[in-house]
Order: C-alpha cells, then sequence, then structure tokens
C-alpha cells in the first residue's frame, strides 16, 4: 500500500499502538506525535495522505486547528478521533475538507484502518 499516515493523539501509548495497527496493514506510519506544533512542522516535511487526529493534544493547538493547517500545505486526507463534540467544535469542523469523525469511545484499531483507506 502506498498511504502514508500521521497519526496525531493525546498520550504516546495509543499512538504507538495505532501505528503498529496501520503498519500491519500496509500503511507506511510517518509520524506518531502528541502535539499539534510538532505535527504542523512533520508534515511540511512527510506531507501525509492520512492524517489520523484527536481533538485534544498536548500543546497549544487542538486537533481541528491542526488538521486545518495541514490541510491548508497539503491535500490530506483527515480521520478525526473524537468523543462529545461541543456545538463550538463541531462549528469548527466545518473548515475541514475530506474528513471522517470517529467516536473515540466506539472505534476499533479496524474502523480507524478501514476510514483512513
Amino acid at each position: 500500500m502506498d498511504k502514508n499516515v500521521m497519526i496525531v493523539v493525546e498520550g504516546d501509548l495509543f499512538g504507538h499502538v495505532l501505528a503498529r495497527e496501520f503498519a500491519s496493514q500496509g500503511f507506511d506510519v510517518c509520524g506518531v506525535m502528541s502535539r499539534g506544533e510538532e505535527a504542523i512542522e512533520h508534515a511540511r516535511r512527510e506531507q501525509p495522505d492520512t492524517l489520523l487526529v484527536d481533538l485534544l493534544l498536548d500543546g497549544e493547538l487542538d486537533g481541528i486547528e491542526t488538521a486545518h493547517r495541514i490541510q491548508k500545505m497539503h491535500d490530506t486526507k483527515v480521520v478525526f478521533l473524537q468523543h462529545r463534540l461541543s456545538n463550538t467544535h463541531q462549528k469548527k469542523l466545518k473548515c475541514i475538507d475530506n474528513l471522517t469523525v470517529l467516536d473515540k469511545q466506539d472505534a476499533s484499531p479496524e474502523n480507524i484502518i478501514e476510514a483512513a483507506k
């Protein structure tokens, strides 16, 4: 598979578990991080095909702003993990193109990988 994926989620353990799952399905995992600022710089170099991003991240930026800034640089599919989005967050998500939203509590690794294809 030619697709590369960048994983930006709160918590290193969850990110690395997902990275192993993606790699086992033929994805090239081009980065695992927990800070939006770091993800944006990394995306400049790697230009991921798919961005898996959580709403809550370490650092100044949330997942919505991180995804929006990355999409401004590169046409990237976004798989957004969330749990109970506020109305404000739902409105902010409208700035993201090529978006799939998954409920973090119900999403299995298989569902997440399928959404990234």
